[in-house]
């Protein structure tokens, strides 16, 4: 039985009815009139009134309308194909894409995936065989690139992940910058003791820093207390506004500390830190704050157990770093003066080129192709989709009108647990009558 989108009333013959009747005769012609205008004309009828709004008639009416227009729908439930076919012949500009995941929601509701591909702009002669749905992307080395909310025209995020962890990569529209002066150690000028000399600093070659460097690492060994501060930098000139400092600390167990905190203070003004409890290996730890003015001294605080440092209480530092913002970014190694650095450069045919070389030149930028990917899991529909897939896809129009529609999917046998396969991977078309752009 079919259920309309929007029940039409069947219009009666109220007029014939409501004629009058001569005799039996002329009653009898009446009613016989009137069972053979609902048994053998009304059908006609009903598909002629409705033909302009086919998804209000039959399922008959439906699949024939379909048919002519150059879309195949899968027969499922009238209702939902009713819906469906009056979104494709709406012809609203900006359906493309809405009408196709439309009709996936209402043939395989809540198990489908749709993505648009892209493709390398600098390898667009080769187009589509670098096709690729957005996400995350492998570029080798450790490095990613992740193209979350990608438009086209701002480069896409990429990080890399080392001996530092994950640590995002700067552009050349991005420099990474560490204004301070012998980053790496931290016992030598311009760094300090401070304050009467209630901490002792000594490189210690033996030592391996976390990069697994020997030779970069100094040694903090509190001779006095109650202060805690440990070395400062003067004339570091951070600049108003937002700035993240960090350092690598290892501090050895045995020293009957559960906990530690840094600290850090730009002129004993602004402020910030965090607690840890790692204890004999190196974590990367870092305080972030905003800065009210520039400011010239950098002083850093180690609080064993959240209380000023006892005499013998010693860790290990290196690798300090003061940039911009509120992450903290891959170690800039300086010497004498600050520094700035890009990761890598991005031509205008969107090719990324590293500065360490490590991974060739790589095409990170993209364009937006008119070719979406469509998938279902194998077990979708008991194992029907497959099938019903190739019958809704199958290109049914003729190659002029396909190339103004400009719509279509890509199956990819993608495995158990993602998408499916047509015809070997073969494509097909979904005929949606677009107008317009997809959207």
């Amino acid at each position: 039985m079919t259920t309309a989108l929007i029940p039409v009333d069947v219009p009666a013959l109220q007029p014939l009815q409501g004629s009058a009747e001569y005799d039996d005769l002329e009653s009898g012609l009446k009613a016989i009139f009137m069972a053979v205008f609902e048994r053998h004309l009304r059908p006609g009828e009903r598909q002629l009134n409705l033909h302009g709004m086919p998804h209000l008639g039959t399922a008959a009416l439906m699949e024939r309308v379909l048919k002519a227009n150059g879309l195949p729908l899968v027969r499922r439930d009238d209702t939902r194909t009713a819906f469906l076919m009056k979104a494709a012949l709406s012809r609203n500009k900006r359906r493309g894409m809405i009408f196709l995941r439309q009709y996936l929601q209402a043939t395989w509701p809540n198990v489908w995936k749709v993505e648009p591909l892209y493709h390398p702009i600098a390898t667009a002669n080769e187009y589509p065989k670098h096709i690729t749905p957005l996400g995350t992307l492998n570029l080798g080395n450790g490095i990613t690139a992740v193209y979350d909310d990608y438009d086209g025209t701002a480069e896409p995020v990429l990080y890399r992940t080392d001996w530092q962890g994950t640590t995002r990569l700067a552009s050349s529209t991005g420099w990474l910058t560490n204004i301070l002066r012998q980053s790496r150690n931290l016992s030598t000028a311009p760094w300090m003791q401070n304050l009467g000399g209630f901490w002792k600093s000594e490189s210690v070659a033996a030592v391996v820093g976390p990069d697994n460097v020997t030779g970069d690492v100094t040694k903090f060994t509190a001779t006095g207390y109650p202060h805690h501060i440990f070395t400062m930098q003067p004339g570091i000139n951070a600049v108003a506004g937002a700035r993240t400092v960090s350092l690598w600390v290892l501090v050895p167990s045995g020293q009957s500390v559960g906990r530690f905190g840094v600290g850090v203070t730009w002129d004993g003004i602004e402020s910030a830190g965090g607690m840890y409890s790692a204890f004999n290996r190196w974590v990367r730890v870092s305080g972030t704050a905003t800065l009210a003015a520039s400011r010239s001294r950098l002083e850093l605080s180690i609080y064993p157990n959240g209380v000023n440092p006892l005499p013998g209480f010693f860790f290990y530092a290196c690798y300090a770093q003061d940039e911009p913002g509120t992450v903290a970014n891959s170690f800039l190694a300086t010497g004498a003066n600050p520094s700035t650095h890009a990761d890598y450069t991005i031509d205008a045919n969107g090719v990324a080129t590293f500065a360490d070389g490590l991974i060739p030149p790589t095409p990170i930028m993209l364009f937006r192709t008119s070719r979406v990917r469509v998938t279902l899991p194998v077990s979708s529909d008991n194992g029907r989709g497959l099938s019903e897939v190739g019958k809704a896809f199958r290109s049914v129009l003729a190659a002029r009108l396909m190339l103004e529609l400009q719509l279509s999917t890509v199956f990819d046998d993608v495995g158990l647990d993602g998408g499916i396969a047509l015809a070997n991977g073969a494509m097909g078309v979904m005929p949606v009558l677009a107008t317009g752009t997809l959207s």
